[in-house]
């Protein structure tokens, strides 16, 4: 009676894991798709080099942060090739540390009649600048499917993407209450490759996001109540985005 019943459960269960495997493969083939992923990101910095006035003064010491992102998804299937649009909130972060050279002070009064035959400079001033984004992405991915098997699949994308970043939060560690936000909208456009897998509904998502163009300059001067200490600083960057994802594919 034991044997008996062990059979019929085992029975039963094979009977339903063909009986999904049948459903996920109709999905798999199914002309379009929809799903969303969640996962991290991190940027990956090439060099970050400082500017005072326009003349270069040393280099960024740059610790990469995880970040987060979210993303809702569809996808058109036509036989091994595939368009996916997608939105996407992304959350970066970042920390930049580096030392703002001595600058030449204009002294407008002077103890005596006549200024004395010397030039004063400020002292240097350390920086430890934490970066924290929020960005809304379009994109539109274009890729090729390697697998296409049962309820299985794996396949290569590219495709460009708008970033539009809609806020960036700075904060100073070596100064109290020194803090600022860039709530000016700046849109960029990258380039995207990477590859995914699904089984099942399971998806998994791994991409790299490229620069366009490659070198960036950042203004601190172009931040309305950006401190005055760095006004006349400006970052020349090469960085790139990381991310990995999980989610479901319907």
């Amino acid at each position: 009676m034991r044997k008996f019943v062990i059979s019929i459960l085992l029975s039963l269960f094979f009977v339903n894991l063909s009986a999904q495997k049948d459903y996920y493969n109709k999905v798999i083939q199914q002309n379009f798709n929809w799903g969303f992923r969640v996962g991290f990101n991190s940027r990956n910095v090439n060099f970050h080099e400082i500017y005072q006035n326009g003349e270069e003064a040393g280099r960024a010491e740059v610790t990469n942060q995880v970040g987060f992102q979210g993303s809702a998804f569809g996808r058109i299937n036509v036989g091994p090739l595939f368009v996916q649009p997608e939105i996407c909130y992304d959350l970066d972060r970042e920390k930049y540390k580096f030392i703002i050279p001595p600058q030449k002070l204009e002294l407008e009064e002077w103890p005596g009649e006549t200024p004395p035959d010397v030039e004063v400079y400020s002292d240097p001033q350390g920086v430890i600048l934490n970066q924290k984004s929020q960005s809304v992405n379009c994109t539109m991915l274009f890729g090729c499917n390697i697998v296409k098997h049962d309820s299985y699949l794996f396949n290569l994308f590219f495709g460009p993407n708008l970033r539009y970043i809609f806020i960036s939060k700075y904060n100073n560690e070596l100064l109290a209450d020194d803090s600022f936000n860039d709530k000016i909208g700046h849109p960029k456009l990258n380039l995207i490759t990477g590859i995914s897998a699904n089984a099942f509904r399971l998806y998994f998502d791994f991409r790299y996001e490229i620069n366009v163009p490659s070198k960036v300059n950042f203004y601190f001067s172009d931040i309305s109540n950006c401190p005055d200490y760095l006004k006349n600083i400006s970052i020349k960057k090469n960085e790139n985005i990381l991310s990995f994802s999980l989610g479901m594919m319907f």
